[in-house]
């Protein structure tokens, strides 16, 4: 069963992320000073403290670092999404983030393996990130 999740509300530091992904566009933001990326967004670079920050465009493409299949969700509104796999992926940037996973079970994984982007839709304009096995 697929949820439509509720729609984010950006904040200043966050528009600009959740702006491309109503266009299905994954950003990372990148600092211009220390010439690095870093994920989640926000106003200053956390290796630097610079604010020369901008959202460069990532091909979504990433590896598995970690997963563990959730039976028991934190919170109601994934009931019907249980059991899912939750997952830390490692995009080429370099940046790991928390998503889930589009598979049928732990089985189809392995810690390692080349992932590609995939969204599910919110009930608003933007779209979250997920990923699957890139076949």
């Amino acid at each position: 069963m697929e949820t439509a999740w509720y729609t984010p509300e950006p904040t200043d530091a966050t528009e600009e992320y959740w702006n491309a992904t109503a266009e299905e566009r994954l950003v990372v933001p990148y600092c211009r000073d220390c010439e690095d990326y870093f994920f989640y967004p926000r106003h200053r670079c956390p290796e630097c403290m610079s604010e020369s920050i901008e959202h460069r465009e990532s091909s979504g493409e990433a590896t598995l670092e970690s997963y563990t299949t959730v039976y028991r969700p934190p919170v109601e509104q994934l009931q019907a999404e249980a059991p899912y796999i939750n997952a830390l992926v490692r995009l080429e940037e370099g940046v790991q983030l928390m998503t889930n996973i589009v598979a049928d079970s732990e089985d189809d994984l392995s810690v390692g393996m080349d992932l590609a982007l995939t969204w599910r839709p919110t009930d608003g304009d933007y779209n979250l990130p997920y990923w699957e096995a890139n076949e």
